[in-house]
């Protein structure tokens, strides 16, 4: 195996384990009451992707979320009734609808968001301000590989 063969098999490791920790029960259980927030995570997403996008139709959320419209309409239906998003018709067209946050929602979002960041301080205790600044442009630049298409991505060189 080869160092560079190695160091994907390790960065595949890191990278599953961080997913399956973050999205036990346990961790979405202490940031929820960290957060003062009762909300199921997927519900968490489609209300972070209203707020992000402001009034949004309900076929390009569906879309956004890589979810079928009606388990979108589902989940906006519960956040609607929890009074954090409202549902109405679009002016050009009434068979049409968007989807927007409410300040209700904005508020829990903001107290989510709060939340996360004092995890993230607990957890970085010990990093040094160089060391986080690293892996956060690391990871955005890992990020945003993520999100272009395999088939088009143009191969990039290795940086150090």
């Amino acid at each position: 195996m080869t160092e560079r063969s190695r160091a994907i098999a390790d960065l595949e490791t890191a990278l599953t384990n961080l997913v399956r920790r973050a999205n036990t029960p346990r961790a979405q259980q202490q940031l929820s009451d960290r957060a003062g927030v009762a909300l199921d995570r997927a519900l968490h997403v489609t209300l972070a992707r209203v707020g992000v996008a402001g009034p949004i139709r309900l076929g390009e959320l569906a879309d956004e979320l890589g979810v079928d419209i009606s388990t979108t309409s589902r989940q906006v239906g519960a956040l609607e009734e929890s009074g954090l998003v409202l549902r109405s018709p679009a002016s050009d067209d009434r068979r049409v609808v968007l989807v927007t946050i409410t300040p209700q929602g904005r508020e829990l979002l903001a107290r989510a968001l709060a939340a996360r960041r004092e995890l993230l301080a607990d957890l970085l205790q010990d990093w040094t301000e160089a060391d986080m600044v690293a892996f956060a442009r690391m990871l955005e630049r890992f990020v945003e590989r993520l999100a272009v298409p395999v088939a088009s991505r143009a191969p990039s060189a290795p940086t150090s």
